[in-house]
């Protein structure tokens, strides 16, 4: 393993909400500059629209097989432009989508995995219920928003509404639109757009993430995914908004699964062992007082070589961000169990995934930003 997305010289997408603040005139400057064609002078309004899954491999694969037209299109033009960006480590939903909002990396707003320790009970940052105290630890786009007067606007899923991780990511109800079926996401993006016309609008779409676990990546249910999202884009292209800018990025991307472990399973020879292990990315962390011991128990038990590693030595090598501070060490535990690329950690065999994600290979690493000019060409 090999932090090298963390050295500092490149954007990430941490860098994305601090430079559309930025260039709507907001007060925090961004760490770094995102190679983007929008100016201060002339930029009214920036959609970002985070896509859960969609990996920068899978959206060249995707224009390779011609599944989106219209982003091709305009990819060709002086209209948009598609840049690979690293996401940040583990490469998880709840963990990039903190970073995304506050512009941090994990190790300074302190989610650092799906399921953390928080007041000794295990909580998981999805499915909840969170405790009081769980809270950002860097202030979100919302806030950072409202400092620099910038209206600030949540387009999401009316399933994900009351959801833990939209409660923990947007306090303020009041700014959070919803639609009910897919169709339905950019007729709420247009509302939103013509009622605001200017400032942030954020858009969460789940879809790819949802079938490359399920069914994996480059079936017949992605392919019309990919179809379904450029015909999406058409329609937000339909009327030209001068000073407008659409965003597209994501999360983290996906790995084809070989096997999974049941921690189920483990816990039955381990024992005091939690009911809930703390997950980071395909892997777990665990309290551990005898490294050599687990080590040996692993090599007879399981049927790939896992790694222990301290979680500690981890943090100081730049994995959960690059302050190298492990403040929140306490929230996973003290070791971690990675299996190699391709497996991952399950609580049973019951519901095997066919891809999944949460690691450090590039294709979970590597996300898109595509920047597209709302009103024409520039």
């Amino acid at each position: 393993m090999n932090p090298k997305w963390l050295d500092g010289h490149q954007p990430s997408l941490v860098d994305i909400m601090p430079n559309a603040l930025h260039l709507l005139g907001g007060t925090l400057a961004p760490e770094h500059d995102l190679p983007t064609w929008a100016t201060q002078d002339t930029t009214q309004q920036i959609i970002v629209w985070l896509i859960d899954g969609f990996g920068y491999h899978q959206v060249q694969e995707a224009l390779a097989r011609g599944l989106m037209p219209t982003l091709g299109r305009i990819l060709k033009t002086r209209q948009g432009h598609l840049e690979p960006m690293m996401t940040v480590f583990p490469s998880m939903t709840p963990v990039a989508l903190s970073s995304l909002m506050t512009g941090k990396f994990p190790d300074q707003h302190g989610i650092v995995g799906q399921v953390v320790h928080v007041e000794g009970e295990s909580v998981d940052v999805i499915r909840g219920p969170l405790p009081d105290s769980l809270k950002l630890e860097s202030p979100g786009a919302a806030l950072l928003s409202a400092q620099s007067n910038i209206p600030y606007r949540v387009v999401i899923e009316s399933r994900l509404r009351h959801g833990a991780l939209t409660t923990l990511l947007h306090q303020d109800a009041g700014q959070i639109d919803t639609f009910v079926v897919a169709s339905g996401l950019p007729v709420v993006v247009n509302q939103a757009l013509a009622q605001q016309t200017t400032g942030i609008i954020y858009v969460y779409w789940s879809g790819p993430d949802s079938i490359n676990h399920q069914k994996g990546a480059y079936g017949m249910e992605w392919t019309a995914e990919m179809k379904w999202l450029d015909l999406c884009l058409t329609e937000l292209l339909a009327t030209p908004r001068p000073g407008a800018w659409l965003w597209i990025t994501a999360d983290h991307g996906h790995i084809p699964l070989d096997g999974a472990l049941s921690y189920n399973d483990f816990r039955t020879h381990w024992h005091a062992l939690p009911e809930l292990p703390t997950m980071v990315g395909p892997a777990i962390a665990i309290d551990l007082d005898n490294v050599s011991a687990m080590e040996n128990f692993l090599l007879q038990w399981a049927p790939v070589p896992i790694q222990v590693m301290a979680v500690r030595e981890l943090w100081k090598q730049g994995y959960f961000g690059s302050s190298h501070d492990p403040h929140f060490v306490s929230r996973l535990g003290s070791h971690v169990l990675m299996p190699p690329s391709g497996w991952y950690w399950q609580l049973n065999h019951e519901k095997s995934l066919k891809w999944s994600h949460g690691g450090q290979s590039p294709d979970e690493m590597t996300i898109p930003w595509v920047e597209i000019n709302l009103g024409g060409h520039p």
